[in-house]
């Protein structure tokens, strides 16, 4: 019974994420940069910003495909590809995990410039394209390795704990100390 309550979740969160609506293709030929490390699973990045799938990581150049699609759970989305044509991602947004609207969410993920890491240790951005988190990062490199939080876990980024899903049943726990390093991280 479990394993077909399994099945089920995933067959319907996979669903729920298909692109529905109306799309407007890209005239757009820009090269855009990820301005942060993240996963995506059957196709779809969603702005719950899920912590399994395959990476794409920090500064992977991409381009627009798309822009104005809906899934079935009416969130907006965008296409984009990387540049060397090996991934193809419907990013969704849901305003509720990203606080933001889908331009200011497609903002967020991508720049026309890609992000300097020159001025972090060696380790540090190792752990930034893995898309990892470890103790003794600060919220800035968080931020680069594995993008903001959903807003509906945590409000704010001044919060002590930054609470991420892992998955479509557990969570990741990131607790800063006082000093606005990490100092514990566990799942749930």
């Amino acid at each position: 019974m479990k394993r077909i309550f399994l099945v089920l979740a995933v067959l319907l969160s996979v669903a729920a994420c298909v692109t529905v609506g109306k799309k407007t293709t890209s005239m757009d030929d820009t090269t855009y940069y990820t301005q942060f490390s993240f996963f995506y699973k059957a196709g779809i990045h969603k702005s719950a910003n899920y912590r399994e799938g395959t990476l794409i990581p920090i500064n992977t150049p991409v381009k627009i495909r798309s822009i104005g699609g809906y899934d079935l759970t009416g969130d907006e989305s965008f296409e984009i590809a990387t540049v060397d044509g090996r991934h193809k991602i419907v990013v969704s947004n849901d305003k509720d995990n990203s606080g933001v609207s889908l331009t200011d969410y497609r903002n967020k993920l991508l720049g026309t410039e890609k992000v300097d890491l020159s001025g972090y240790s060696e380790q540090a951005q190792s752990f930034i394209r893995n898309g990892e988190a470890a103790k003794g990062m600060t919220r800035d490199i968080m931020l680069k390795a594995l993008g903001t939080p959903p807003v509906d876990l945590t409000p704010s980024l001044n919060a002590e704990t930054w609470i991420y899903h892992l998955n479509l049943f557990q969570k990741t726990y990131v607790t800063f100390g006082e000093d606005g390093v990490v100092r514990d991280i566990f799942h749930k």
